[in-house]
């Protein structure tokens, strides 16, 4: 099992948690099921794509989030000797929540049978989403011009 750790995110970014099951035994194993929480501060979130408008001809790649989703399970996998299965998925780190909620944690499952393996912690810091603006002076000059008819 693993996970990208990540010390640092920001609000509005997106983690990618990977949950990772190897068969080590000599038989196959059955109804195996993944695990991974939706951590509090994040929404779970899955790439889409996006047609906007019935009749546009256009697609566009984009995130769709359900805020109600707090675990993903990945059930009745099977692996034969010596497989392996890896599974991502995908939270977005909230806005506005670094002011009470300054760390994502997250612990990822495998359950086969009545055996629970988990991952170690996965931490990750939230910061403020942090936006830059500049205003720069712009040379005007009379675009409109007329002419007075006596």
């Amino acid at each position: 099992m693993g996970g990208q750790d990540v010390s640092t995110v920001h609000e509005g970014e997106t983690i990618s948690y990977e949950i990772t099951a190897e068969n080590t035994g000599t038989e196959a194993v059955t109804d195996l099921q993944l695990i991974g929480s939706v951590p509090e501060g994040t929404v779970f979130v899955t790439e889409r794509q996006i047609v906007p408008g019935e009749n546009s001809d256009s697609v566009q790649e984009g995130l769709v989030e359900d805020a109600n989703r707090k675990e993903v399970s990945y059930e009745n996998i099977q692996l034969q000797p010596g497989e392996r299965i890896t599974q991502t998925y995908l939270v977005k780190v909230k806005t506005g929540i670094a002011d009470t909620v300054n760390k994502v944690s997250n612990t990822i499952q495998v359950k086969y049978g009545d055996v629970v393996k988990s991952s170690e912690t996965i931490e990750s810091n939230i910061e403020k989403g942090d936006i830059s603006l500049e205003i720069l002076p712009v040379d005007c000059f009379n675009a409109v011009s007329y002419t007075h008819l006596t």
